[in-house]
């Protein structure tokens, strides 16, 4: 998804604690609107003020989602409407940070978002490296809902200031879409990974299910049609802990 990949996109992290904090609802143009005092540092990195050792840090960033993206079913591009993100989960999060934000941190397309970072510096100075995961549901019209996970790197460096990193993973390119003989996925891997790919009817009985490894870099895989009837399905492919799913058409004498 093309938009959802951009740097406004790295501050829709979450940690657990699901206090309200108010949006400035000033913020109309989609984007991340840093706290006073920030600076963006690599086009992808907003650094927050400072957090010094042994007192309190409270600082708050508010965002819009977007209302729309565009995502690419073989070498068709299609618009479609954002429902919702939302935050599945934040690894390696240090027990001196928590954070609070509207909407229990899943907003919809349109959306005003705050998120608030607070907690004791602790006594020492040290960086923390986390892992946030969040989900993505988009509208494609008669293709119904896909969703999307990804990943976002955020740093923590007590006794100086907290950073947040956006580190784009690849999306995987499926289709065509509508098919009829042969399927194909595109996928750039950043290291050697596993991967699966499971074809389910519209009862939900699995016709086809494919696994294998991914190598670091460029990777193609061709799946075959094996008398699948025409109709919808619904698919799931997953490489290593993302998970993307959809629908896909197949169709004779395309």
């Amino acid at each position: 998804m093309k938009k959802l990949y951009t740097t406004f996109l790295a501050l829709l992290i979450a940690g657990g604690v699901y206090a309200q904090c108010t949006p400035n609802g000033t913020y109309t143009s989609p984007g991340i609107y840093p706290p006073a005092g920030s600076s963006i540092k690599h086009d992808s990195i907003y650094v927050l003020p400072g957090a010094s050792i042994g007192v309190n840090y409270s600082e708050t960033i508010n965002l819009v989602v977007p209302e729309d993206t565009t995502i690419m079913f073989g070498a068709t591009t299609i618009t479609a409407d954002i429902d919702s993100m939302r935050v599945l989960q934040v690894n390696n999060m240090p027990a001196w940070l928590s954070y609070a934000c509207n909407s229990r941190c899943s907003w919809v397309g349109g959306d005003n978002g705050c998120m608030n970072f607070s907690g004791l510096v602790p006594n020492s100075t040290n960086t923390y490296l986390m892992e946030a995961k969040l989900e993505v549901f988009a509208n494609l019209g008669a293709f119904g809902q896909v969703s999307d996970t990804f990943s976002i790197w955020i740093e923590v460096s007590t006794g100086n200031s907290i950073g947040l990193a956006t580190v784009q993973k690849s999306v995987p390119t499926i289709g065509p879409n509508p098919m009829s003989n042969r399927l194909q996925i595109v996928y750039t891997s950043a290291r050697a990974e596993s991967w699966s790919f499971e074809l389910m009817d519209v009862t939900g009985r699995v016709v086809h299910n494919e696994r294998g490894q991914f190598r670091t870099g460029n990777n193609r895989v061709s799946i075959s049609r094996n008398n699948w009837p025409e109709g919808m399905y619904l698919y799931r492919f997953r490489v290593g802990d993302d998970l993307h799913t959809g629908r896909l058409i197949v169709r004779d004498g395309l």
